[in-house]
């Protein structure tokens, strides 16, 4: 018989100033596609949010 594992729940949590910069960013570029890099930390499947980067030339559209 297989034991069975319990599944760890993840939680992902992120500042109003990440989210208010990420909703900013893609209403500016909406109808293109593009990419954000997420700056945060992470622990025992809690990841924290804390910042965005923006790659240059990242733009397609």
């Amino acid at each position: 018989m297989q034991s069975k594992e319990k599944k760890s729940e993840r939680k992902i949590s992120l500042t109003t100033e990440a989210r208010d910069g990420i909703l900013s960013f893609c209403k500016m570029n909406h109808p293109d596609e593009c990419i954000l890099i997420l700056r945060g930390k992470a622990k025992r499947g809690d990841v924290f949010i804390d910042g965005l980067v923006v790659p240059p030339y990242i733009c397609m559209g």
